[in-house]
């Protein structure tokens, strides 16, 4: 998804008058953000003009602060359209439990925001599981490449998309295994990447079990 908002840090006068400069790519969100932005306890302002917001601090917080929670409030207010898809993929999984209840469990620690690499984990194995079941095998998802590149092919999938689609769950392994599984280096936007992945890759397994 692409980025909603973006913020540029401003002085005033003097380098003692920092504000944020906050850019809102769809301006009819304005007058909502406006609410939600001055009830955030570091703001003193959010002053609307155009397409962004001059956003004042309130004291005792820095600009830093300011900055931190006005992005932590953006970020949760555009989430609602990626929620709204995980909702949909959600659904559609409803004959495979166990794939569906680790799925909903990465959900509501994605939404909440308090345990990223626990997020990552769930995804990993709701996929996991869904493949055991689709490939009606208990191969862990490292060992799935070759059981699904069968799978692909008695679909009708051409072996130069079989073959994309298999490199692509070989570097989501790696990145699995290399960082969530230990917990490390976990960056923000690597997450949303993986979040991403996940949706794709659950969507077109599904797509192709309806056929």
């Amino acid at each position: 998804m692409a980025k909603m908002y973006s913020i540029e840090r401003r002085e005033y006068w003097s380098e003692t008058n920092p504000y944020l400069k906050v850019y809102i790519r769809k301006t009819e969100d304005m007058q909502e953000l406006q609410i939600k932005l001055e009830a955030l306890s570091s703001v003193k302002r959010a002053n609307p003009n155009k397409d962004y917001f001059v956003v004042y601090n309130r004291n005792p917080y820095t600009i830093s602060e300011t900055q931190k929670e006005v992005e932590s409030c953006l970020d949760k207010f555009y989430d609602r359209e990626s929620l709204d898809e995980l909702s949909i993929i959600s659904e559609s999984l409803d004959w495979y439990d166990k794939a569906k209840s680790l799925f909903e469990s990465g959900c509501k620690k994605y939404k909440s925001r308090n345990d990223l690499r626990g997020c990552l984990d769930d995804f990993r194995l709701s996929l996991e599981l869904l493949l055991k079941e689709i490939l009606h095998n208990e191969r862990t998802l490292d060992n799935q490449l070759i059981p699904l590149n069968q799978y692909l092919a008695e679909k009708g999938v051409s072996s130069e998309i079989s073959n994309g689609f298999r490199h692509f769950l070989d570097c989501y392994n790696k990145y699995q295994n290399n960082h969530v599984k230990h917990n490390l280096n976990i960056a923000k936007n690597d997450a949303t990447i993986i979040i991403e992945q996940t949706k794709s890759l659950i969507n077109i397994l599904m797509k192709l079990k309806g056929e």
